[in-house]
């Protein structure tokens, strides 16, 4: 398996030693390795390539780590992203790209090391959940539906039915959501946030005052007080995990 990964800091410095730490590990992937030194320069590099993993400094002239990993995310949705940084200050701001990690600086090669080996896990671990196939199995009397759990958005109750949003269209069926938390991988796929919603955690891309925007679209989802608390731990794992 080939990897492609991208390193952008305005410090060639750091580039050049982000680069030269990861030619060191020891993997079982080819590796390309795409340098730059600001994000319109990147973007022009990863135009038309798959990015697998972004090393992406948050503090540029410009356009910021941040939003070089939103921009890279449109034409790769599965890339990666690790955001670089001088101050935990700015790590809840990976929040808003859905990044894997943060490192603070000084890079070391031990840091690196450790977040080569975070980052195949992750990618192993992708690949095993997408062989596995997990899906979930709407029986209407009038169909068979099996949708994967990547095309989830989020589930919302409606009287005595659930509807479920999906990337493309909407389902029903009837049912309860005490018997769907049962059904679903909870905790580690979806999570609930209001009384009436459940919601694809892969799909949250901010939780603010009150709400959740979900990821590549313009819908927003409730969240009640008595779930808030849970759903920032549980955003918090997931992101330095």
């Amino acid at each position: 398996m080939k990897l492609t990964i991208a390193i952008c800091d305005d410090e060639e410095v750091q580039v050049k030693m982000i680069s030269s730490y990861i030619e060191l590990i020891d993997v079982e992937y080819s590796i390309e390795i795409l340098e730059a030194l600001n994000g319109e320069e990147m973007l022009n590099k990863v135009e038309k390539k798959r990015v697998d993993v972004a090393f992406l400094d948050v503090r540029m002239e410009n356009m910021d780590g941040i939003e070089l990993g939103r921009r890279i995310r449109q034409n790769n949705r599965e890339c990666i992203i690790v955001i670089i940084t001088g101050s935990r200050d700015y790590a809840l701001n990976a929040f808003d790209i859905n990044a894997f990690n943060y490192i603070l600086k000084p890079i070391t090669q031990s840091k690196i090391k450790k977040c080569m080996n975070d980052v195949i896990l992750r990618l192993e671990e992708k690949q095993a959940l997408k062989e596995k196939n997990n899906t979930f199995t709407i029986n209407n009397k009038s169909e068979i539906v099996m949708l994967k759990y990547e095309e989830i958005l989020y589930f919302e109750k409606l009287m005595n039915k659930i509807r479920i949003h999906t990337i493309r269209e909407k389902y029903e069926y009837y049912g309860t959501l005490k018997k769907l938390k049962k059904e679903l991988d909870m905790g580690k796929n979806f999570i609930q946030c209001h009384q009436g919603y459940i919601v694809s955690i892969s799909r949250i891309s901010q939780l603010r005052e009150g709400q959740i925007y979900i990821r590549d679209t313009e819908e927003l989802v409730p969240v009640s007080r008595r779930y808030k608390a849970e759903i920032r731990k549980t955003l918090e794992e997931n992101l330095f995990r």
